[in-house]
C-alpha cells in the first residue's frame, strides 16, 4: 500500500508498512509529517491511498481510495475567519439583548434558560479572545477589548448565577423576582449594548484593514511581475514566459479577492469614509491588468511593462485613499487613539523632511568637494590603483566564501548590494575618482555591517535550527571580509588629499551648520521615540514599530553628525543618506503597523510556512503533571454547569 499526494505542482508517495504474509485484509499505520513539504499559505494538498494485490498468476491489480484534501490557511485567511466568528457573536448578542430588553419578569424557568444562553455567548467571546491571542493580524487593542469583555460578562453572569442558585428549583415563579434582579438585569443589558457597538466598530475597522492587506498582496505581485517583465525585455529570455504567466494569474487572483473584500465592507463605512473615487480606483487595476495580459500574449513585452507601471500607479493611489479612509474611521470610532497616532505621524513626517533636506545639502557639498579631489588626486589615484585591485580581489574571494544557504533573504540582497558597490569602487578608481570610490566602499561597509547584524539576530532567534550551522559559517565569512574592506577604505582615504585642505571656507562653514542641524534632528528623533513609548496605545503595533525603527535612524544621524564634526564629506553624506532612508522606511513601517500589516506581502506571503510536527504539540512535562494532579481534585462548587455550557459552545 502507498500513500500518494500532490501539492503545489509536486507529487510524492510513501509506502505504508503492512504485516507480512498473505491475507485478505491488512491494516497498517503511517505517520505522515507535513513538515517535510514546502507549503506556502493558501496551498492545497490532495492525497489518497493506493493498494496493489498479490496476484502472481495474472497481473497485480491496483486500487485507489477516494481523494482527500487539506487546505493550508494563511494567517490573513485565519484572521478573516475570526472576523466571521466575531460577526456571529455580535448576532448572538443582538438576539440575547432582544430577549432581555423587555424584562424577564418573575418567572424562574425563562430566567434560567436566558442565563444559560448568555453564558454560552460569554463562552463564545472567550473562544474569540483565545483565537485573537494567537492571531498576528489582530490589533492589540482588539485583543484587549475582547478579553476585557469576556471578564466583564463573567463577573455579571456570576452575580446573576448566584442569585438564581438561591431560588427553589421546583418554583415556577417567585414574587418580586424581577424587582430584586432589576439592578443586575440593567447591568447586563447595558453591557450587551456596549459590547455590540464595540465589536461592530472593531469589525468595520478590521475589515477595512483587511482590504488594505489584500491591496498589499496585489502590490507585491505587481512588483514581482514588473521585475520579470523588465528581465524579459532586457534579456529576451523566453523561459521567463512561464514565470510571467504564473505571476499574472496570482495578480489576477489578488485583484479579484480585493474586489470581493471591498464589496464586503459595510455600507455606512463606504458612505462615510471611502471616497467614491477610491472605490472605483480599486476596480480599475483589474481592467488594467487584463490589458497587460493581452499585450504580453501578443509578444509586446515592453508595452506590457509600460502598461503595468500605469497599473501600479493606479493601485498605489487607491491604496493611499483607503489609508486615508482608515484614518477617518479610527478618528470617528477610536478618537483618542487616532489623535495620538496623528500627532506621532506628523512629527515623524517633519523629522523625515528635515533629514531629506540635510541629506540633499550634504550631497551638494560633497559634489563640490569631489570635483576638487578629482583635480588633486589623479596622480595619487594611478599610484593607488594597483593596491586597490589587490584588496578588491582579496575581498571578493572572502565574499565568495559566504554560503548562500546561511543567509536570510534580506542579507542576500545586502550581499548583492555590497558586491555591486565593490564593482563601482574599481570603476571609480580606474577613472581617478577617489572620493567617489571611497563613498562606494563605505556603502559596501554599511551593507556588510547590516548582514552581520541580521545573521546575529537570526541565530539569536533560532540558535538550534537546521540552518544554524550554515548561518554561523556565513557570519564567520562576513567577519573575515570586514577587516579587508576597512583596509580598502583606509587606503582610499589616504590616497585622497585631506578634506580640510580642499574645502573652501564657505563649505567648512556650511558643513558646521549642517552638523548642528543634524544633531538637532537626531535629538528630535530621540524625543519622538520616547514619546511614542510613553504615550497612550497607538493603533496596531505602531508604538512598538516606532521604537524599533527610530533606533537605526538615530544611529545614522549620530554617525553623520560625527563625520561632519571630523570634516569628512564622504562619511557625512553616507550617514545623512542612511538616516534619510531609515526615516522613509520608518514612516512606511509605522503606517503599516498601525493596521497590523505583516512583513512581506501583508498576508503571509508566498514563502513556505512551518507545519508543526508531532513533537511540537507535546506540552511541557510540568504542565502535564499539573493537569493530571488537578483532575484528581474535585471541581469548585458552582462551576460544573458553567463548564458544561462552555464546552457546548466550543
Amino acid at each position: 500500500a502507498t500513500l500518494a499526494w500532490t501539492a503545489g505542482g509536486e507529487t510524492g508517495s510513501r509506502p505504508v508498512p503492512l504485516p507480512e504474509g498473505t491475507r485478505a485484509h491488512a491494516e497498517g499505520t503511517l505517520l505522515w509529517d507535513l513538515a517535510e513539504l514546502t507549503l506556502p499559505p493558501g496551498a492545497e494538498v490532495r492525497y489518497w491511498l493506493e493498494a496493489t494485490d498479490n496476484d502472481d498468476v495474472g497481473e497485480p491489480q491496483r486500487g485507489r481510495s477516494r481523494e482527500f484534501r487539506l487546505h493550508v490557511w494563511s494567517p490573513r485567511q485565519r484572521h478573516q475567519q475570526h472576523l466571521v466568528d466575531q460577526r456571529a457573536v455580535v448576532e448572538r448578542m443582538l438576539a440575547d439583548l432582544a430577549l432581555r430588553l423587555p424584562g424577564l419578569g418573575d418567572a424562574v424557568a425563562p430566567r434560567v434558560e436566558q442565563h444559560a444562553r448568555t453564558t454560552e455567548v460569554a463562552a463564545a467571546v472567550g473562544a474569540l479572545a483565545a483565537a485573537y491571542a494567537q492571531d498576528p493580524h489582530a490589533d492589540a487593542g482588539l485583543r484587549r477589548a475582547v478579553a476585557d469583555l469576556r471578564d466583564r460578562l463573567d463577573r455579571l453572569l456570576a452575580a446573576e448565577g448566584r442569585a438564581l442558585d438561591k431560588l427553589p428549583r421546583d418554583a415556577s415563579a417567585s414574587r418580586g423576582l424581577g424587582a430584586r434582579l432589576a439592578g443586575s438585569d440593567g447591568k447586563l443589558v447595558a453591557e450587551l449594548e456596549d459590547a455590540i457597538v464595540l465589536l461592530a466598530d472593531w469589525l468595520e475597522r478590521e475589515e477595512l484593514e483587511g482590504v488594505l492587506d489584500v491591496a498589499d498582496e496585489a502590490a507585491a505581485h505587481q512588483r514581482r511581475l514588473g521585475e520579470l517583465l523588465a528581465e524579459m525585455a532586457r534579456t529576451g529570455d523566453a523561459s521567463l514566459r512561464a514565470d510571467v504567466a504564473r505571476e499574472l494569474r496570482a495578480l489576477e487572483r489578488s485583484l479579484a479577492e480585493l474586489a470581493e473584500a471591498q464589496g464586503g465592507l459595510a455600507e455606512d463605512v463606504l458612505d462615510r469614509f471611502v471616497h467614491a473615487d477610491a472605490a472605483r480606483a480599486q476596480l480599475e487595476p483589474r481592467t488594467c491588468v487584463a490589458e497587460v495580459r493581452a499585450l504580453f500574449e501578443r509578444g509586446q513585452v515592453a508595452a506590457a511593462q509600460a502598461r503595468l507601471a500605469a497599473c501600479q500607479t493606479r493601485l498605489s493611489t487607491a491604496t493611499t485613499e483607503l489609508e486615508t479612509a482608515l484614518d477617518g474611521l479610527r478618528g470617528a470610532r477610536f478618537g483618542d487613539e487616532q489623535r495620538a497616532y496623528d500627532q506621532v505621524l506628523d512629527e515623524l513626517e517633519a523629522i523625515g523632511r528635515e533629514q531629506d533636506d540635510i541629506a540633499a545639502q550634504t550631497g551638494q557639498l560633497f559634489d563640490r568637494y569631489a570635483q576638487r579631489v578629482d583635480a588633486a588626486a589623479r596622480d595619487r589615484g594611478a599610484a593607488a590603483q594597483g593596491q586597490v585591485e589587490v584588496l578588491l580581489e582579496r575581498l571578493r574571494r572572502r565574499l565568495d566564501e559566504v554560503p548562500a544557504g546561511g543567509l536570510t533573504p534580506f542579507s542576500t540582497e545586502e550581499l548583492d548590494i555590497a558586491a555591486r558597490r565593490l564593482d563601482d569602487v574599481a570603476r571609480m578608481v580606474g577613472g581617478g575618482d577617489l572620493a567617489e570610490a571611497e563613498a562606494m566602499a563605505r556603502q559596501a561597509q554599511a551593507s556588510l555591517d547590516t548582514i552581520a547584524a541580521e545573521l546575529e539576530a537570526a541565530l539569536a532567534d533560532e540558535p538550534t535550527s537546521r540552518w544554524a550551522g550554515e548561518t554561523r559559517r556565513a557570519q564567520a565569512a562576513i567577519e573575515r571580509a570586514q577587516p579587508v574592506l576597512d583596509e580598502l577604505i583606509a587606503l582610499l582615504a589616504g590616497a585622497s588629499p585631506a578634506p580640510h585642505e580642499l574645502l573652501s571656507p564657505a563649505d567648512r562653514d556650511e558643513l558646521e551648520r549642517l552638523r548642528r542641524r543634524q544633531g538637532a534632528n537626531a535629538e528630535r528623533a530621540r524625543r519622538l521615540a520616547e514619546r511614542g513609548a510613553k504615550q497612550g496605545p497607538l493603533p496596531g503595533t505602531a508604538g512598538e514599530e516606532l521604537g524599533r525603527r527610530m533606533g537605526p535612524a538615530q544611529g545614522s544621524m549620530r554617525t553623520a553628525e560625527a563625520r561632519m564634526r571630523a570634516v569628512d564629506p564622504s562619511g557625512a553624506r553616507q550617514g545623512a543618506r542612511d538616516a534619510a532612508d531609515a526615516m522613509a522606511k520608518a514612516r512606511t513601517a509605522v503606517r503599516g503597523a498601525a493596521r497590523q500589516r505583516q512583513d512581506g506581502t501583508g498576508g503571509g506571503g508566498e514563502g513556505p510556512i512551518k507545519i508543526p510536527g508531532a513533537d511540537d504539540y507535546r506540552a511541557p512535562e510540568q504542565f502535564r503533571e499539573e493537569v493530571l494532579e488537578a483532575m484528581k481534585r474535585r471541581a469548585p462548587t458552582g462551576t460544573t454547569s458553567r463548564s458544561s455550557a462552555t464546552t457546548r459552545s466550543w
